[in-house]
């Protein structure tokens, strides 16, 4: 039977629908974005504020995954597509050091900046000082910012430190001790406390005396400072070289001060030039003169080690830590001349 007319015309209609391939080309549509289980999503909301002061950073560039974006007055920007876990994150902003990290989570969306300078002293030079170089090759540094920062493992919120035996029944050591950890402690906000104790938990720190194993000349201590597999300080020892200082035949002040020093060393920190608790530089370290004219540490130590406890180890100067992975070495001896 041929059909003809309109209901040819109908039947014609309906298979094109039916078959949109015959006889014209299919309306294409928008491809539907695919979202993969370990993305950070679409519309999360990273911010960027001052390490420093805790303030919202306006107008800093941020790009991720090769997209760039800047934030608002809130310091803040929003993704506009969902990006890979892992994906390349970089932080410009002007006053502070750039940061290069990598999108860890969806819940890890606040980013600190490390300032280029502060009213406490912490500049470009002291952060590579007290943070990126070790510390037996400072000051000046023979390789300035060659060292990945170290900091106490974040589960550790104290430290027993076990006097050796030998010193235990000087009372004025043990006060001196206590009165050096009690410094180093408050330096660290108390995120990390030193507790004296006749003896150790899982995380302790042995003080003792000894030779310097290098020999080097005018040594006076060392802090040997142990790393996990991330390498982060998990304890160690401080040794005196100078056993003078746990006899009590040294002046109390200068054991106190010695002590709060190696303790610095534990927390993460190295040597400066600059005036504090860490400095060692012309000749004879004169952290001594700077106690004596403060009893304390700088603020710009203490900034650093505040600015270190939102770090990973591992973290490289300026302030990147992508690379930041399993460490190679377990230990490390920083030696302090007097």
């Amino acid at each position: 039977m041929r059909v003809g007319g309109p209901l040819a015309a109908t039947l014609t209609a309906i298979a094109l629908a039916l078959h949109p391939g015959c006889g014209r080309d299919p309306v294409p549509s928008a491809p539907t974005p695919v979202v993969q289980s370990q993305d950070i999503p679409a519309g999360t909301v990273l911010t960027v504020v001052s390490g420093e002061t805790g303030r919202p950073v306006a107008g800093a560039s941020v790009t991720v995954a090769g997209r760039g974006s800047t934030t608002d007055t809130a310091g803040e920007v929003r993704l506009t597509e969902p990006v890979p876990r892992g994906a390349l994150m970089d932080v410009v902003a002007a006053g502070f050091l750039d940061r290069q990290t990598t999108m860890r989570s969806a819940a890890s969306t606040r980013f600190s900046l490390w300032p280029k300078a502060s009213v406490t002293g912490l500049d470009e030079q002291t952060t590579a000082e007290l943070v990126y170089t070790s510390g037996s090759v400072c000051c000046p540094a023979d390789n300035l910012a060659s060292q990945p920062l170290r900091r106490v493992l974040p589960t550790i919120g104290s430290f027993t430190l076990v006097l050796d035996a030998r010193y235990r029944a000087n009372p004025e050591v043990g006060q001196a001790i206590q009165a050096g950890a009690s410094l180093a402690g408050a330096a660290s906000g108390a995120r990390v406390v030193f507790v004296p104790a006749d003896s150790g938990a899982s995380w302790r720190i042995d003080i003792t005396s000894g030779p310097d194993p290098d020999n080097r000349p005018n040594i006076a201590a060392f802090a040997d400072r142990q790393f996990d597999a991330q390498g982060y300080i998990t304890g160690g020892r401080v040794v005196f070289v100078i056993e003078d200082y746990l006899t009590g035949r040294r002046p109390y002040w200068e054991l106190v001060t010695l002590v709060a020093h190696e303790l610095g060393h534990m927390l993460g920190l190295g040597h400066t030039s600059s005036p504090g608790m860490m400095s060692v530089s012309r000749g004879r370290a004169n952290f001594y003169a700077y106690f004596d004219a403060r009893h304390d540490f700088s603020p710009a130590e203490k900034l650093a080690l505040e600015l270190m406890s939102d770090r990973r180890a591992g973290t490289r100067f300026p302030d990147n830590d992508r690379d930041a992975a399993a460490s190679v070495a377990r230990r490390e001896r920083i030696a302090c001349r007097f």
